[in-house]
């Protein structure tokens, strides 16, 4: 038995793979590229691959993760070759790890994650603007936005929740943000909410069909540090330098 984690793209059109057809594009890929997958007991085996966090339809990432359990051991460099040549494209293998002893599945991991948005607005927002908008939204100490479930429309305070927003770029109407957001067992922020929250906050003048939304990074946490799921990366973010 081995266990591996993967690290892989969702760019481009696969970006509008449901998070359950992306679980059937992997399974056919490792199938494709004869990896001897570890299948469940009983009546209705199946195979034992897990992904670490599902991603909104359309937003695209740079860092998705993915578990396997294999019946025999592999070479991990040949894995990723294998499944890069057996995948559509838009989903690349980066990085694959072996997981040793009894480490925790990525989905249970996660903390935090990571994204940048680019978008344009309906009129020219200066930089000294920006900057004040967000200094002022991470000192709120309540940010209600609205998010819709299965149960309707509920209000949910994702002040606790977003770690840090920062302008990286700006070129007349077009902005560039990063953001880092609480994601997993603590609760979730979706970028899109942030910018919902500076439209119902700030009156940002938003042009909705101009965001584009990437996932750079999913983290676990250790001792009051935020690190990648895979060992090999070695980004670090220390939370009490943030929110």
């Amino acid at each position: 038995m081995q266990k591996l984690r993967v690290k892989f793209t969702k760019e481009g059109g696969a970006r509008y793979i449901s998070h359950l057809d992306l679980m059937r594009t992997m399974e056919r890929a490792l199938r494709r590229a004869k990896i001897n997958l570890a299948f469940s007991e009983g009546f209705n085996p199946h195979p034992k691959i897990s992904f670490a966090s599902a991603l909104s339809l359309g937003v695209e990432s740079q860092a998705e993760y993915m578990d396997v359990e294999l019946a025999k051991s592999v070479n991990l460099g040949e894995v990723k070759e294998q499944l890069n040549n057996s995948l559509p494209g838009g989903i690349k293998v980066l990085e694959v790890e072996e997981i040793k002893g009894k480490g925790g599945a990525a989905m249970s991991l996660v903390e935090a994650a990571s994204y940048q948005v680019k978008g344009k607005t309906s009129q020219v927002w200066p930089q000294e603007r920006w900057f004040q908008v967000i200094r002022d939204l991470q000192q709120q100490e309540e940010i209600q936005i609205q998010r819709e479930g299965k149960k309707g429309v509920r209000e949910v305070d994702i002040a606790p929740l977003l770690l840090k927003i920062e302008l990286l770029g700006l070129e007349q109407e077009n902005f560039h943000l990063g953001l880092l957001v609480r994601s997993g067992s603590r609760g979730n922020v979706r970028a899109e909410e942030v910018l919902q929250a500076l439209q119902k906050y700030y009156s940002l003048p938003l042009i909705q069909e101009e965001v584009s939304i990437m996932r750079t990074g999913l983290y676990q946490e250790q001792e009051n540090r935020l690190l990648p799921l895979i060992s090999l990366e070695n980004e670090v973010v220390i939370l009490k330098e943030l929110r």
